[in-house]
């Protein structure tokens, strides 16, 4: 900012304009307050205002801004006071009392500090407006609780170290918190006023208040709004618990939370932004929250239409090839597009801003340039052209045609030119070459008299030597013609579609038997050309249309280029697309392209024989995981048999000899411990044998698949467990259906061992036992998960513990022969899905696995 210019007010936006440059209002979370009647001062009152504030000189009464009923005051990034109207030093008590260049927080409750502290250093970073609500104490003591609305200043784009607020009370009462059980009068009428949402919410997310902008999302009034955030049915189940989480969020950390919102409403997609502001009580801690939700699908579809316009502009500027410039009335130069600098040859940050004379005048030619400029400028045409010499950056000289026409501002004053360089040396050497070639003609038409004279005796002998000549043509027509003949009949056996363009205008002539079969009957003339399309489309293989300029026989007819082996495909009249191969070449004669010629290959058969090959090494890979996986389990069953199971057989067999080497009265004494040791370690092994048998058995066999429940399959087998556990009590959440498509004893046996691993692992947990059963969708499969509070295990051990007996504790603490879940992998991956497990030591595991979520309509109900 230059010495000497007045110094914008940091209050004046706040209070001169709101968000629409309406004057009087003060904004406030997106809405605006009408100030006082008084806000239509004379310009000298505000030039006052305007020089007070730049002065430095702090005032709290006096002048524009304190006859606003509503606080405004001005601070530095460190929350120093700057300035403030008598409204603010009132609203604190401060009777004829000076606000600035002290510190704010004297002004603040302690639970406020932070919060004020965090919000400055949030606006001063973001630049962006933003509201919260603080607590503030008054001279006398007394608190009182006001919402904040803050922007910070900005002077040519960049922050410019003042932040501006507004600030209204939010009603009396606030020196209780059982008095934040409802709304005060003043937000009740400042919500039902606005066109934003407005709603607060209690620490169990419990409607206390809503206006009816709010309760206009849910279709009814506000009498019979939903009394909780789990009845915002307007949003989907995860934006509902995004705004769950951040409502959380704010009571935890007393900051307020903003976060996007879309749902889908009558005439399409709304977007919303979602303020919650904590609301602290006198004790500490955020007792409410205030919600404040605000359309902004207009802005957004507004973004995206001038995002359109501006491509759109772009294009149209890249794509031309003559050069365009724009100079504002004084000469600056303000616009160029890419052809101009092409033209040239300097880069468009070189000519931007600058002034005469430019960079591409010559220095013989700056005089006359200036002297067409100034008559453009003082003359009363809006529009006409003339001729110039330009030079390029490398020094080259050529003719330009500029073209230029005047535009003007909404108020029709002239603002400057615009104009279309061309360059014409190539015209001008014409012309200078047709004046030499009519003197030329002049000498050579006396001449051609004369000749003509000697031509007209020697005409006898041309005739007559013409007509031995139109003989012999007669002869080569013919036999061309053969010629001919045997070409189309080679064209026409070969298993490839061929097609001859003559010409520019790609006129078609000729196209073999196959190709006018593979195209579907005749072929339009001009087929590949320019805007003659209508019948054939031409496709790239990802499935999009080719634009009519990359097409193959484009390319080759107007570019010169040879295509070889493109891949493409053909959508023929009847809607049937044709996969093809592309080959094409132009003709070349005299130095210049006068056709082209192209051939097509029906690739339909190796396309299907390369979608086979696919298949079966998708089948192979797939074979291969799971002979990788039998080898695995193999090597574990060779482990069982030689340690799992030999180490029972001692068990038993070292007891029997004990047995047998007791007295009669050591017998009496210990044998009933010694069979006890021998019956469990047999039944031990018995289970374990069970469930290798379960596990081999699961690799063979038919699936039989249908449409399986597991939330009812879960809650039959909580009771099978409860009375396998009888002392033990564990809550189930689960939803009220869990359907899934696979086989009903296969995706038992995964359960039972999922809800088994479950009961074991939370057996010595602190606390209530709880195992969570759910799912989510991921693209075509359906991903189940079962989580425990239990013990858990080191992540990093994740991928073995699917391994068969492997075991993560010892024996004596949980029991188990590490089978069970080895089974449940076999079993997902029959089903085609995955298995992995998430955990950390002591708090609870979480098993992950997925199911195809396709073709369930054909299959019947379990």
């Amino acid at each position: 900012m230059k010495s000497g210019e007045d110094r914008p007010c940091p209050l004046s936006p706040g209070v001169s304009e709101d968000n629409h440059g309406s004057p009087g209002k003060v904004p406030v979370t997106g809405i605006s307050l009408v100030g006082a009647g008084s806000v239509s001062s004379t310009s000298k009152e505000k030039t006052g205002a305007r020089k007070r504030c730049a002065g430095g000189a702090p005032r709290a009464a006096g002048g524009l801004l304190d006859e606003v009923p509503v606080g405004l005051a001005a601070f530095d990034p460190q929350g120093h006071v700057l300035d403030a109207n008598k409204a603010m030093a009132d609203l604190l008590g401060l009777k004829g009392g000076i606000m600035a260049g002290t510190s704010f927080s004297r002004f603040l409750a302690s639970v406020s500090k932070g919060t004020f502290r965090d919000y400055l250093a949030g606006l001063a970073a973001s630049g962006r407006e933003g509201t919260c609500q603080l607590t503030l104490v008054k001279r006398n003591g007394r608190s009182i609780r006001v919402m904040v609305r803050a922007s910070a200043a900005k002077e040519g784009g960049l922050f410019a170290g003042v932040i501006r607020a507004a600030f209204i009370e939010l009603g009396a009462g606030w020196d209780h918190e059982e008095d934040q059980a409802g709304p005060s009068d003043e937000l009740k009428t400042f919500a039902d006023n606005v066109p934003d949402g407005i709603f607060r919410l209690d620490r169990k997310l419990r409607h206390i208040f809503i206006n009816d902008a709010m309760a206009g999302l849910f279709r009814r009034g506000a009498a019979g709004c939903p009394g909780s955030l789990d009845d915002w049915n307007f949003l989907s189940g995860e934006m509902k618990d995004r705004v769950k989480r951040s409502a959380r969020k704010a009571f935890t950390t007393s900051r307020p939370q903003e976060l996007e919102l879309v749902c889908d409403g009558e005439g399409g997609q709304l977007d919303f932004i979602l303020r919650l502001v904590p609301e602290a009580g006198v004790a500490g801690g955020a007792v409410t929250l205030l919600g404040i939700m605000r359309d902004i699908s207009l802005l957004k579809r507004n973004e995206a239409e001038i995002q359109a316009e501006h491509s759109f502009r772009e294009a149209i500027s890249r794509s031309l090839s003559i050069g365009i410039g724009a100079i504002d009335d004084h000469g600056r130069q303000i616009y160029v597009n890419p052809a101009l600098c092409r033209i040239v040859g300097w880069t468009e940050e070189e000519l931007l801003d600058k002034q005469f004379p430019y960079v591409y005048w010559p220095e013989d030619e700056r005089r006359k340039a200036w002297k067409i400029f100034l008559k453009i400028r003082r003359g009363g045409k809006t529009s006409g052209s003339f001729e110039i010499s330009l030079q390029r950056r490398d020094g080259t000289r050529f003719d330009a045609l500029v073209m230029y026409s005047a535009f003007y501002d909404n108020s029709g004053k002239r603002i400057g030119w615009i104009g279309s360089v061309g360059d014409i040396s190539g015209l001008k050497r014409k012309e200078k070459e047709l004046q030499r070639l009519n003197k030329d003609l002049d000498a050579i038409v006396r001449k051609r008299t004369d000749s003509l004279r000697v031509q007209n005796r020697n005409l006898r002998d041309i005739l007559m030597g013409l007509n031995r000549a139109q003989e012999e043509l007669r002869l080569s027509e013919t036999r061309v013609l053969l010629e001919k003949q045997r070409l189309e009949t080679i064209l026409n056996v070969v298993p490839a579609g061929v097609v001859v363009v003559e010409g520019r205008e790609g006129r078609i002539a000729y196209a073999n038997r196959r190709a006018r079969d593979l195209f579907g009957g005749d072929i339009p003339a001009g087929l590949d050309m320019v805007g003659d399309q209508t019948r054939l489309e031409l496709l790239r293989p990802d499935g999009r249309v080719c634009p009519y300029e990359e097409l193959p026989l484009n390319r080759s007819l107007l570019r010169g280029e040879t295509v070889k082996g493109e891949e493409m495909a053909l959508m023929r009249p009847d809607g049937q697309v044709v996969p093809i191969l592309a080959n094409t070449t132009p003709f070349v004669a005299g130095g210049e392209i006068v056709g082209a010629v192209g051939s097509f290959v029906d690739i339909t058969r190796m396309k299907t024989s390369e979608e086979s090959i696919r298949t079966l090494n998708a089948e192979l890979a797939k074979n291969l995981v799971l002979v990788e996986d039998t080898n695995k389990e193999l090597e574990g069953f060779v482990h069982s048999v030689t340690h799992d199971l030999r180490s029972p057989l001692v068990v038993i067999n070292g007891f029997s000899r004990r047995l047998l080497d007791l007295t009669e009265e050591e017998f009496k004494e210990k044998s009933h411990d010694y069979i006890e040791y021998i019956r469990e370690t047999s039944q031990n092994a018995l289970f374990l044998i069970r469930d290798l048998l379960r596990l081999f058995k699961i690799a063979g066999g038919e699936m039989n698949r249908t449409i399986v429940d597991l939330a009812e399959m879960s809650r039959a087998l909580k009771q099978y467990f409860g009375g396998l556990y009888p002392r033990r009590f564990l809550r189930l959440i689960v939803p009220d259906t869990l359907t899934v498509a696979g086989d009903y004893n296969l995706l038992k046996i995964v359960m039972e061992n999922l809800l088994d691993n479950s009961y074991k692992f939370t057996a010595r947990s602190e606390g209530e036992a709880v195992v969570e059963i759910g799912s989510r969708r991921e693209n075509e499969y359906l991903v189940i998960f079962v989580r425990d509070n239990g013990c858990g295990f080191d992540a990093s051990q994740a991928g073995r513990i699917f391994e068969p007996f492997s075991r993560f504790h010892e024996e004596t603490e949980y029991k188990g022969n590490g089978i069970g879940l080895a089974t449940v992998k076999r079993i997902v991956h029959r089903h085609g899905g995955r298995i992995w497990a998430e955990s950390q030591p002591g708090r609870g595991a979480t098993f992950y696995f997925t199911l195809p979520d396709q073709n369930r309509e054909n299959l019947r109900s379990s």
